[in-house]
C-alpha cells in the first residue's frame, strides 16, 4: 500500500514536471509564432520596399534616357541654328549682289540714257 502511494505521488510528481514542460513548450511555441508573423510582416515590408525601389529604378532610367534625349535635341538645335546663320549670310551675299547688279544697270541705263540725248542733240 506505501509502494502504491509512493508510485502515485511520484506519477503525480512526474504529471506536474511534464505539465510544466508542455506549458513552457507552449509558451515557447506560441513566442515563436510571434516571431514568424512578425518576420512575415517584416519580409513583406521589405517586398514593398523592394518594389518601390524597383519603380524608383525604373523612372530614374527613363529620366536618363530622356535627358540623354534633351541632349539630342540640343545639339540638334545648335546645328539648326548654325545652318539658319549660314543660310543668313549667303541671303545677305545675294542681297548685295543684287543690290550690286541693281547700281550696275542703273549706271548702265544712266549711260545709255546720256548717250540716247547726245546723239539726238546731234
Amino acid at each position: 500500500e506505501f509502494e502504491l502511494i509512493a508510485s502515485g505521488l511520484g506519477k503525480t510528481a512526474a504529471d506536474g514536471a511534464l505539465g510544466h514542460a508542455l506549458s513552457s513548450l507552449r509558451e515557447d511555441l506560441a513566442r515563436l509564432e510571434a516571431s514568424h508573423r512578425e518576420l512575415n510582416s517584416q519580409v513583406a515590408d521589405e517586398r514593398t520596399k523592394s518594389v518601390e525601389l524597383e519603380g524608383t529604378l525604373s523612372r530614374s532610367r527613363q529620366a536618363q534616357g530622356q535627358v540623354g534625349e534633351v541632349a539630342r535635341l540640343e545639339a540638334l538645335c545648335r546645328k539648326l541654328e548654325g545652318d539658319v546663320d549660314a543660310q543668313r549670310a549667303r541671303a545677305e551675299e545675294f542681297q548685295s549682289a543684287a543690290a550690286g547688279a541693281e547700281k550696275a544697270r542703273c549706271a548702265e541705263v544712266a549711260r545709255l540714257e546720256a548717250l540716247c540725248q547726245r546723239l539726238e542733240s546731234e
